[in-house]
């Protein structure tokens, strides 16, 4: 969080979840997520997530940076690679339908989930 506030004009943003780790550290309960991106990423143009799990953290990270980045084109969200029971299949289904209904600054941005 703390480049991004650095960074405002960035263009291109790659995350990638740790697969030990299986979630964003907790960043949604310690209050950086929110306040670390109260900021507009006027530049932002193109986002790539990968290693993703469906978890509520990385759902509230998305949602953010979709209210923040005005520029923003593409968003790829990728899942992890890690073979899931159906339950979680179910899950990842419900998190892809969360992600696209969550609001955007930029009224020109396509999802993709792979």
């Amino acid at each position: 969080m703390f480049l991004l506030e650095k960074s405002l004009n960035v263009e291109t943003l790659v995350l990638r979840i740790s697969p030990d780790l299986g979630h964003i550290l907790d960043l949604v309960k310690q209050g950086q997520v929110e306040t670390s991106l109260k900021l507009k990423l006027n530049n932002l143009r193109f986002v790539e997530f990968r290693g993703v799990v469906g978890c509520l953290d990385e759902l509230e990270y998305l949602k953010v940076l979709l209210n923040n980045a005005v520029t923003l084109k593409k968003m790829a969200i990728i899942m992890t690679t890690r073979k899931w029971s159906v339950l979680y299949k179910k899950r990842l289904s419900s998190f892809n339908e969360e992600v696209l209904a969550l609001p955007r600054a930029s009224s020109d941005v396509t999802i993709s989930f792979s």
